[in-house]
């Protein structure tokens, strides 16, 4: 009798195991099944931004492939680099349509990162104001500056001396022309904002999305393979670039390309008429 009572036992457990077995298989075939590895954003109007507008802005970018993927991208070359100037916006917080009229900008980008108190995560001196100093990020590994002597720079360090204006962000995309291999964990497809000096010394932004939504672009792993292509594209050998902030919080405003942002751009450059 206490054998078949045990063997009825096992039983009951054996069917209890294989009935939770079964749930936990389904609930993880049905999560895999739901759920992409990577959140690719809709191609929808920015909130302020009429569809005309959006699909416009779209059809200005110029293709590219990297590997099986299409990307799009516009650029803005900067002629006199004495006329571009850093600006905050942790505290006015305003959009940047805004500023580029408040500020008489014939073109604007967003600058660097910054944290959830809106404050600039790394090194920022602007307008004669020091409000952040360096940090060791192995993420933000770069800075961009400017001073009399030198105009805009690109660098894995501080610079030295008096400057004009500047801050950190990165990763940094292209060292002596030579791209940088980047392993990013979780990473995400993006828009993606970048600054760039060609061998000649000319500075050149660049905006970069997929092909048909203005708010995805490139895994940030990817970028400095896709940089590159793109500069082959427009003839420019690029020796340094850095990975400006991307994402909902950037902005691309030239008189030929509108993308506004999502979120608020904690700070930008201006290139002033």
């Amino acid at each position: 009798m206490a054998k078949q009572i045990a063997v009825i036992v096992a039983l009951i457990l054996v069917i209890v195991v294989g009935i939770r077995l079964v749930t936990k298989v389904n609930y993880w075939r049905q999560f895999l099944t739901s759920a992409s590895p990577v959140a690719v954003a809709s191609p929808v109007p920015l909130p302020n931004q009429t569809q005309s507008a959006y699909t416009l802005s779209l059809e200005k970018l110029t293709k590219i492939t990297f590997g099986q993927e299409t990307f799009r991208f516009g650029f803005q070359k900067i002629d006199d680099p004495a006329e571009l100037e850093l600006f905050p916006n942790f505290e006015a917080k305003k959009a940047a349509k805004n500023l580029m009229t408040d500020n008489n900008c014939r073109f604007l980008i967003n600058s660097g990162f910054y944290s959830p108190e809106n404050k600039p995560l790394g090194w920022f001196f602007s307008q004669g104001e020091l409000l952040n100093l360096p940090e060791n990020n192995r993420l933000l590994n770069g800075f961009m500056s400017s001073n009399e002597a030198a105009g805009v720079v690109i660098t894995d360090l501080p610079p030295q001396g008096m400057v004009k204006w500047g801050f950190q962000s990165g990763p940094l995309l292209v060292v002596a022309g030579q791209k940088l291999p980047l392993a990013i964990r979780d990473d995400e497809y993006k828009r993606r904002a970048v600054a760039a000096l060609t061998q000649t010394g000319e500075l050149i932004f660049f905006v970069i999305t997929t092909e048909e939504s203005l708010n995805a672009g490139p895994p940030l792993a990817d970028l400095p393979s896709v940089i590159d292509i793109i500069g082959q594209s427009l003839n420019e050998h690029l020796v340094s670039a850095i990975n400006l902030d991307g994402g909902s919080a950037s902005a691309f405003l030239s008189q030929e390309i509108q993308i506004d942002e999502v979120s608020l751009i904690g700070s930008y450059l201006c290139w002033q008429q």
